[in-house]
């Protein structure tokens, strides 16, 4: 923890003002570290404890069984975190996707502080419809074969396939986030997955 500098020294008018300085920026830097300290630990324990409510929410789609500002029900997961909980997309989709890889990885023995949202992607529809051993599994297999510190996507994916995990893409999902960001997107996506169901929404 930051030490705390002499209170006061720096805002004496008398004092030269490279000191003045000097103490006011060390009592600024001090506030800050223990400021963002602070800051630090509640949003680990808001993660921890809204975390799992978050991931059981966005998993079984509950949202949308909420209305929205406007009166109708949430289509997004994003718009819900924002309206309901004041959280950004970024911050809501690493609770429900990056942490959940976390905790799976790091009891396994991985050395991970992060995972880029490419490792995401091929993770996550493994612990979603494969379960955390398939994770698990996927991680390890590619680790044997790693170029870098940790396995790249391609080489995620790569291991994917050779313990034959085929995953099916989150269409409603792909919908929500393409409508977001470009809702022409949408129908372009739609038409390539040739799914009915995005059709239907793409054209809603």
């Amino acid at each position: 923890q930051a030490a705390r500098p002499r209170r006061g020294v720096g805002r004496d008018p008398n004092a030269d003002p490279v000191d003045q300085l000097s103490v006011c920026e060390q009592n600024i830097h001090g506030a800050k570290a223990r400021w963002k300290e602070k800051v630090d630990g509640a949003t680990a324990a808001f993660i921890d404890e809204a975390g799992p409510y978050l991931c059981w929410v966005h998993e079984n789609k509950l949202y949308k069984l909420m209305l929205d500002n406007a009166g109708s029900p949430y289509r997004s997961f994003a718009k819900y975190l924002k309206e309901q909980h004041d959280l950004s997309r970024r911050t809501g989709y690493r609770i429900t996707q990056t942490i959940p890889l976390l905790n799976i990885l790091r009891p396994e023995g991985a050395v991970l502080d992060d995972l880029s949202s490419r490792q995401v992607a091929v993770l996550r529809p493994v612990r979603i419809q494969h379960g955390t051993d398939a994770v698990a599994q996927v991680w390890w297999t590619a680790s044997e074969t790693k170029k870098g510190p940790q396995p790249t996507p391609e080489e995620l994916l790569k291991a994917k396939l050779l313990l034959r995990l085929e995953t099916k893409p989150d269409v409603d999902e792909m919908v929500e986030e393409l409508a977001a960001s470009d809702p022409g997107a949408v129908v372009e996506r739609a038409v390539k997955l040739l799914v009915p169901e995005t059709v239907r929404e793409a054209v809603r």
